[in-house]
């Protein structure tokens, strides 16, 4: 390590600082680029060996009058543009006396005469661009003589790219450290470091701490912040108490920001302080916050724009959020239809049906404006400032007229990072003739992302879905919000947190719903007691990690779903997705209307894993190999990994079907029972060249490369129309090969099944039929994940109806067959009551859970596959079990909905009659006092089960489902110790636990 690295005094680095300003080769060069209020103007600094060269060049036409004048100053701090008021005191701090800043006293103001006539040259011989007295990284402003309060302001920055890093504090203050230089150098360039922390915790005052710089041990994301502590080592590596003073870290209402130069620390070389903890200490010497020192990662994101045979890329790159955002726009086959082109607010939703324009108000709402900007100049006359942030076209220009573009733009306005970043919102093309919204692409994440997903269930139907680098909890998190009332109305003013708990059986309960989730989650104990009210969204560093509310504002609640009245998106600079303080496996509540503190609603957070469908067995074996999509999040496009061998020439088409493969027919024509190419939108043709959204879902040889004259076939594709998950979901479909001759005839064909981790389990079930009206099964199919997250419910119908189809189709809210008719109620346990309002296929959270021929509509001869969202197999609100009610014509035919033999067996327990039964704490005991017994193992489809005679116990029926299941039932049947419903004997002769023989299903 350098010898400055140990215990010097600041005198001599100051000493030092001047020898190496007269000795070492000259600074590099460096500029401010001014882009704010209308104004843009070029600072240039270049220095020589004893004096800076400082020309001053205006950028815009007619944005100052001759007669202006400026005073122009450089201050303490560097300037953030992700601010309302970047050039506020506040922010940028005062003049830098100390470095000779005051360009104004030194050079006389700026006058509009001057900057018209051409680029101002100065010379100044006092400023510098090395050691503690460094202009670099501050910023510059220029302030209107005649009204102060227009202010123009830049940091001052190298030509060249710097490395940023920083360490971030939780606990007790909470914020950043930041340490920036100019790379390439090899330790020898000198690095800022700005400090912006707050004092969060209890005792809320200003605090004096040491600082240093140390090595550790090894620092994870799974421990705790004082394990961070315990990790580092002893030795100070760098003292920037000896060289900077005592950090006074004031709370937010007395807030300050510090800036310093040193020009001993290095982010790179042997001497690196990369990695290393940063450890701020007490009076007595204890650590009391030791963060690492992280390298910020660039940013770069893509746009892929694919629709109405319009294509091409939108690909936004930011350094860090001190330097400008490069936009570079490559799209093309515009046809002269385009105009304006923005950042929306909201990603690019699922497709429905034919009609849906993924582009509408409902979808993506308006133009990202978080300023709120209303009043704008001209296209491309004002600055990025003046435009909402989302606003493209103005900012640079619109499209109108062109059939390509292939350009690049600086916009310092355009973050990736913070509070208002655009990452994972979306782009939108509008038409030039009326303005109407025409093409589209999803924005993306920077790198691999975990997804952190709330379904809510009642009173409340939706989700909120988290997102976040997979491997860094302190990275920015987007929180997308898609929720509506149950019952159809439209709320407002709604509190939301994350709680610490996972709900309990009180999810649902009329008196003290969500109690069981307990109080908000605040892993980094901020201070409740005193101004809690200093949390807001601009200050969200003094909230709770999980007061959403407070982070972000208050929810309304749409009366329908997937409209812009219930959809809000946020980014989030404190939402822990992993690591041990992760937020993952807890629960969000949402609160009464009208700022109520009442709950109304709440759910489990689950994390979303990845999801892959894979082809199974090929009917004619001469082909073989796989084809394999994975969609890792919920919205993601699909990747589709081809790898099939022994297509000797004869193959041409490949597609995905309507229906899984009937193997069990083992027939020749098995193929051609799949029905058709998968096609829901209703598509016609296959276009020798187009955007994917013009071939049906299921074309993969129009979307991406036919079979002809291949042998075998081995590519990579992405499809942003494909989907592996809701309503449209190409899981348990097929895939046929098709013949290369003159009718296409269909050649070898194999079922898609999910791929399961080891930790997931495939729950199926099935309603079987045998009437001369109906014959054949319905099965369901749904997957347990290793995290009780419960997937999609896939519904395949193989009925034969020789007369009709079923024209309606419910669960219904009973195990007994005997008891189906026509005024059977429909299983509703969420208590919907009415949904004929709302209920669809693109809103099945607001459907009664049984009508599914309302989310479905009806059962067609020849088979059909459905994907319900909202349909639990096992769990609280299980319909195992439950009755199967078809209607045909003016008839109905039942069955009860039985898991598959091997997975399940029905069993009966009889306890003490004095017990409240209720399903959840049944479920919970048993679980508890069987090992190897899993609670979403139980299922339990009834409150009760018809008892025997002896009034002094009572008896349950319940399934135990699962791969273990055979184990599961003589464990089961020994277990004695259940708690309040350990068995008991209810008359002579019958067994307190047994297997219940399946009852016949009668249609």
């Amino acid at each position: 390590m350098k010898s400055s690295y140990f215990f010097t005094s600041i005198w001599f680095n100051l000493a030092l600082s001047t020898v190496i300003w007269s000795t070492m080769v000259m600074a590099v060069p460096h500029v401010a680029h001014i882009s704010m209020n209308g104004l843009r103007a070029m600072i240039e600094f270049n220095t020589g060996e004893s004096s800076v060269e400082i020309n001053v060049t205006l950028g815009c036409e007619s944005c100052v009058s001759d007669s202006d004048q400026f005073t122009w100053n450089v201050h303490q701090n560097p300037m953030l543009y992700d601010r309302e008021e970047p050039c506020s005191s506040n922010y940028v701090g005062s003049v830098f006396m100390t470095g000779s800043g005051n360009l104004a006293d030194t050079h006389g103001n700026l006058t509009g005469a001057q900057l018209n006539a051409g680029s101002v040259t100065f010379t100044d011989n006092s400023i510098n661009f090395q050691g503690q007295t460094s202009l670099s990284g501050r910023a510059i402003v220029f302030e209107k003589v005649s009204d102060t309060t227009q202010r123009y302001c830049a940091s001052i920055r190298p030509v060249e790219a710097v490395r940023t890093a920083v360490a971030t504090f939780q606990y007790p203050v909470a914020g950043t450290v930041v340490f920036r230089q100019l790379m390439g150098e090899n330790d020898a360039a000198d690095t800022s470091i700005y400090v912006d922390l707050d004092v969060t915790a209890a005792p809320l005052q200003s605090r004096n701490l040491t600082w240093q710089i140390k090595s550790n041990g090894g620092v994870t994301f799974d421990m705790t912040l004082d394990q961070q502590c315990q990790s580092v080592n002893d030795e100070n590596i760098y003292d920037l108490t000896s060289e900077f003073g005592y950090l006074n870290v004031e709370t937010i209402s007395n807030h300050v920001f510090y800036y310093f130069i040193d020009p001993n620390l290095s982010l790179e070389g042997e001497n690196s302080v990369l990695d290393m903890s940063l450890v701020l200490s007490d009076i007595t010497g204890t650590s009391v916050a030791c963060p690492t020192i992280r390298e910020l990662t660039p940013k770069t994101i893509y746009s892929y724009v694919s629709s109405k045979n319009i294509s091409g890329t939108v690909t936004f790159s930011q350094r860090s959020p001190w330097d400008h955002t490069t936009i570079r726009v490559d799209i093309q086959n515009l046809q002269s239809l385009i105009g304006g082109y923005h950042v929306h607010e909201y990603p690019i939703p699922p497709r429905y049906f034919e009609s849906d324009n993924l582009a509408d108000v409902n979808s993506v709402a308006g133009h990202f404006n978080p300023y709120g900007i209303t009043d704008f100049p001209d296209p491309t006359v004002g600055t990025e400032d003046q435009y909402e942030i989302g606003d493209i076209s103005n900012k640079f220009g619109y499209l109108t007229d062109l059939d390509s573009i292939n350009e690049s733009y600086t916009d310092w306005n355009m973050p990736l990072f913070g509070t208002n970043s655009i990452v994972g919102r979306s782009i939108v093309l509008h038409l030039n003739s009326d303005g109407s919204r025409y093409a589209y692409g999803q924005i993306g994440y920077p790198s691999l992302v975990k997804t952190v997903i709330v379904d809510f269930k009642a009173p409340v139907t939706g989700s909120i879905i988290m997102r976040q680098d997979a491997n860094d909890p302190l990275a920015d998190a987007s929180v997308f919000v898609d929720i509506a009332n149950v019952d159809g109305t439209s709320t407002v003013d709604h509190n939301w947190h994350v709680h610490i708990q996972k709900i309990d059986n009180d999810y649902l309960a009329d008196e003290g719903r969500c109690l069981a989730n307990e109080g908000h989650y605040n892993p980094f104990n901020v201070d409740l007691d005193n101004n809690y009210s200093e949390c807001s969204p601009s200050n969200p560093r003094r909230c709770e990690a999980g007061d959403f509310s407070g982070k972000h504002g208050q929810l309304d609640i749409s009366a329908t779903l997937h409209t812009s009245d219930g959809k809000f998106f946020f980014t989030d600079i404190q939402l822990p997705l992993s690591g041990v303080y992760s937020i993952d496996e807890r629960s969000v509540v949402i609160h009464d209307k009208d700022s109520g503190a009442g709950r109304l609603a709440c759910h489990d957070t689950f994390e979303v894993l990845s999801k892959t469908v894979s082809t199974t067995i090929w009917t004619d074996t001469t082909v073989s190999g796989s084809i394999v999509f994975e969609q890792k999040g919920l919205h993601d496009p699909p990747e589709i990994s081809v790898d099939i061998r022994g297509l000797a020439n004869l193959a041409n088409g490949w597609h995905v079907h309507v229906l899984p493969v009937p193997y069990e027919e083992n027939e020749d024509g098995v193929c051609s029972l799949t029905l058709g190419h998968f096609n829901p939108f209703n598509i016609v043709g296959s276009p020798a060249v187009a955007t994917l959204d013009l071939y049906e879902v299921g074309d993969l040889s129009g979307k991406f490369e036919t079979l002809e004259d291949r042998t075998s076939f081995q590519d990579v594709f992405t499809d942003q129309t494909m989907t592996l998950r809701g309503p449209r979901s190409i899981d348990g479909r097929s895939i046929v090969v098709h013949r290369d001759d003159e009718t296409g005839s269909r050649w070898s064909c194999t079922t898609l099944e999910k791929v399961l981790d080891d930790e997931s389990f495939g729950v199926e079930a099935s309603a079987t039929f045998d009437q001369d009206a109906v014959a054949g099964s319905i099965t369901f199919r749904q997957t347990h994940q290793g995290n009780d997250y419960l997937g999609d419910t896939t519904i395949d119908s193989a009925l034969d109806l020789p007369d009709n189809s079923v024209s309606n189709w419910s669960v219904l809210d009973t195990t007994e067959v005997s008891e189906c008719n026509l005024s059977s109620e429909v299983y509703d346990p969420f208590n919907v009551q009415d949904d004929t309002a709302q209920c669809s296929l693109a809103r099945q959270g607001q459907c009664i859970v049984g009508n599914l021929g309302g989310k479905h509509d009806s059962i067609p001869d020849g088979g059909a596959l459905f994907t319900d969202t909202n349909l639990p197999l096992i769990g609280q609100t299980p319909i195992i079990g439950r009755v199967l009610r078809l209607k045909i014509g003016d008839d109905i035919y039942c069955s009860q909905i039985q898991p598959l033999k091997e997975q399940g067996v029905e069993m009966t327990l009889s306890f003490p009659a004095a017990v409240d039964f209720d399903p959840y704490d049944f479920r919970s005991a048993l679980s508890e006092g069987v090992e190897n017994l899993e609670m979403w193992q139980i299922v339990v489809s009834s409150d009760s089960y018809p008892s025997p005679s002896n009034s002094e116990c009572q008896t349950i029926a319940f399934w135990v489902i699962g791969s273990n299941v055979e184990d599961l039932e003589g464990d089961i049947t020994e277990a004695t110790d259940l708690g309040d419903y350990s068995p008991m004997e209810c008359s002579e002769g019958l067994q307190p636990v047994k297997v219940r023989p399946r009852p016949f299903n009668l249609g």
